[in-house]
């Protein structure tokens, strides 16, 4: 990115804006490189809170794949008190039901040994990594691992797909039947282009801005982004499911009358959280059913921006 910076320049002037994904020091954005880690954690953070589940803190967490996205999104898992108990990468697995850990196994990983071979864990079979017992499941290495073959061996409350399509139609329908809610990638690990997105921003004014204001911006995103689509969409039609695409049908499917009455005072509430968080205090800003259009709109999203 910084070549293609370069040379355009070279013909069209000083254009930091004309791509992103460029290094720090040349006028990149900070906080860019766990963008679509950190994203993954806040998506997590407010399914867990909309579905009454609680907080990150002590949920057990299975990630497939260790490379950018998903070992940042293990650091900061760990790093809210999570308990990541099972990674893998294209070579290996390694599990631990008491908590990998994450920065040890990072520092392992940089320091060239390979992930299998970490000391504090016991070694795992990599091809069966999404069967391991876990709150919140997150592949976030290739796409089309979750399939109608595997779908019904998951044992999860949650999957977040922090990897682009791993969720088959097939196995999207056998996990939708079997109440676990998906969620969809195009919101999921949105957070790397919505902080490419800052940095041409920041391009645009010629001013950097600093990482916790980039991540602060971030948390803001990816939560009224969800509030969009689970208070405009899913609350309105908990109670009328059909039209609801594969992708969203399992949110409200998931929810136990505990979860219901939860979801009730979810919408009944007034007063918005502190934070702009979404939590039993944010209120619903429609209460009857979305037009039609909407609910085309995110079907489409789904199923051709792949």
């Amino acid at each position: 990115m910084a070549w293609i910076f370069d040379e355009y320049s070279k013909f069209s002037g000083f254009s930091p804006g004309v791509v992103t994904g460029k290094p720090v020091w040349l006028h990149g954005s900070l906080g860019r490189e766990s963008a679509t880690g950190r994203g993954t954690v806040f998506a997590i953070r407010e399914a867990l809170a909309a579905l009454g589940l609680g907080d990150i803190a002590d949920k057990t967490f299975v990630i497939q794949g260790f490379g950018n996205v998903g070992s940042w999104a293990a650091e900061i898992l760990h790093e809210h008190g999570g308990k990541v108990v099972a990674v893998a990468d294209a070579f290996g697995a390694i599990a631990n039901e008491s908590g990998l850990d994450v920065p040890a196994l990072r520092k392992h990983i940089q320091d060239g040994h390979s992930l299998a071979s970490f000391p504090d864990g016991k070694a795992a079979d990599k091809d069966t990594i999404l069967e391991v017992p876990c709150d919140v499941l997150i592949p976030a290495a290739l796409g089309g691992v979750i399939t109608e073959v595997n779908a019904g061996k998951v044992r999860c409350k949650m999957v977040a797909e922090a990897a682009n399509g791993p969720t088959t139609f097939a196995g999207d329908q056998v996990l939708r039947e079997r109440d676990i809610p998906v969620l969809p990638d195009i919101y999921t690990n949105g957070g790397g282009v919505t902080v490419s997105f800052f940095e041409w921003v920041q391009n645009l004014q010629n001013f950097k801005w600093t990482e916790s204001e980039v991540n602060g911006k971030l948390d803001f995103a990816m939560t009224q982004s969800f509030r969009c689509v689970f208070l405009d969409v899913v609350v309105p039609h908990a109670h009328n499911l059909s039209p609801i695409p594969p992708h969203l049908t399992p949110l409200p499917h998931a929810l136990a009358p505990q979860r219901q009455e939860h979801l009730g005072d979810l919408c009944r509430q007034q007063a918005p959280a502190p934070d702009g968080r979404l939590c039993a205090r944010a209120p619903a800003r429609h209460q009857g059913p979305r037009p039609q259009r909407v609910r085309v709109m995110i079907h489409d999203t789904r199923y051709t921006m792949k």
